[in-house]
């Protein structure tokens, strides 16, 4: 006798905005003639639905991968191992520091305006003088400014800052002021 090879289904991805969802159901097709058993790989606790087509698993917050697999049993026949990969990924938040004055005056301390970032991708620093003309733009964040513009030395004066980036809770963006002394 054949018995039908069914596929997994889920819910909701188990995080959202780095928010986790610690509860997810998983379902295969549905077939009243069909005892279904399900195995977990570690990191999570069946909670309902033994023996059904739908299960609820009570996830720990554990980081890692873990995997579901279901049989079907039907009349005493086993069908196939259908399996679906769970991956629990910690969040991270980017650290950042963001100075709020330097001076490029040839002393070797404080040459560069340069952010300190760490977790982050998609870096985007821009920086304006007063008059909003863009003075500088990097994506790298080892890229810092030396306080030029045009090959030419820009004015001691306060000038803005917009550092976007990327984390595991989205996209962000700090603005902010820095003074360039000379």
């Amino acid at each position: 006798m054949f018995v039908s090879v069914y596929s997994v289904n889920y819910s909701q991805d188990l995080y959202y905005n780095c928010e986790p969802i610690t509860e997810q159901t998983y379902s295969v097709g549905q077939n009243p003639n069909v005892y279904f058993d399900w195995n977990i790989s570690g990191g999570g606790t069946i909670t309902s639905g033994f023996g059904t087509n739908q299960i609820t698993v009570q996830w720990n917050e554990i980081a890692g991968s873990y995997n579901i697999s279901v049989y079907a049993i039907e009349n005493g026949c086993f069908g196939e191992i259908s399996t679906y990969s769970v991956s629990i990924e910690e969040c991270t938040e980017a650290s950042i520091f963001i100075p709020n004055a330097f001076s490029p005056n040839g002393d070797s301390f404080n040459e560069y305006f340069k952010v300190a970032i760490d977790g982050a991708i998609n870096y985007k620093l821009t920086i304006w003088n007063r008059w909003g003309q863009l003075v500088f733009e990097s994506n790298d964040p080892l890229i810092g400014w030396d306080g030029n513009y045009n090959g030419e030395k820009s004015q001691q004066d306060v000038y803005t800052y917009r550092v976007l980036f990327s984390d595991s809770y989205g996209e962000q963006s700090q603005f902010g002021f820095v003074t360039l002394i000379r």
